[in-house]
């Protein structure tokens, strides 16, 4: 199962690799992106939009031998309350001794590092004169354990010198290391390893934004 698999990059790698994969999200455009990429033999590779509980009731209990839930997706999710909720569902989807690999925001290198405006540029390749300019602009809520990703992206097609602008906002809540591993144990899940995200074997620590965690069932 692939947990907030976006256009499918990560499914369509482990399908690449033998396994039978389901990609699961919540945004239609990405699910359509994703499922336009499926190739005519992918017999074992489904994408699904929705959340968990509305899979869980399609599906079953345990049907899955594994889980990966990368892009930070429970971060997305609005509460504490709602990733517990969650971490218990997708619990109950996965077999027992089965793994989960997910990503998550480290909230002590948040604390101890705040977010910066970052801006970001990009040529479209089969679209040379067209330039992708992103701003993220981060507000911090301490108080709530948040951050809102405020994003502005201009399209700037040079040869027609036409430009047009699109803005999101986007609520990430975060906790520390300790408050997951708490979170993890209350799902059902023990956890084996705790490292920086793609970085097995080096040590968590408060100068690495991005946890990953390798729970089994």
């Amino acid at each position: 199962l692939d947990l907030g698999c976006g256009t499918g990059a990560h499914a369509l790698r482990l399908w690449g690799e033998g396994c039978d994969v389901v990609g699961v999200d919540s945004a239609p455009a990405m699910i359509a992106v994703a499922q336009a990429k499926c190739p005519a033999e992918a017999d074992h590779l489904q994408f699904i939009c929705g959340g968990l509980p509305a899979l869980a009731g399609e599906v079953g209990a345990h049907p899955f031998d594994g889980a990966v839930s990368l892009f930070n997706v429970f971060n997305c999710m609005p509460s504490a309350a709602e990733m517990l909720s969650n971490l218990r569902t997708l619990r109950n989807l996965i077999r027992g001794g089965g793994r989960l690999l997910a990503d998550l925001w480290n909230g002590a290198a948040v604390a101890r590092d705040e977010p910066r405006v970052k801006v970001k540029q990009v040529r479209i390749p089969d679209q040379p004169h067209t330039r992708l300019t992103q701003t993220l602009t981060p507000t911090l809520k301490r108080d709530r354990g948040q951050c809102l990703l405020h994003y502005h992206v201009e399209v700037h097609d040079e040869l027609a010198d036409h430009r047009w602008t699109f803005e999101d906002t986007h609520a990430v809540h975060y906790l520390p290391p300790r408050a997951y591993r708490t979170m993890f144990r209350q799902a059902g899940f023990r956890v084996i390893d705790e490292f920086p995200a793609g970085r097995p074997g080096t040590p968590l620590t408060s100068h690495h934004w991005f946890a990953s965690y390798l729970l089994e069932c």
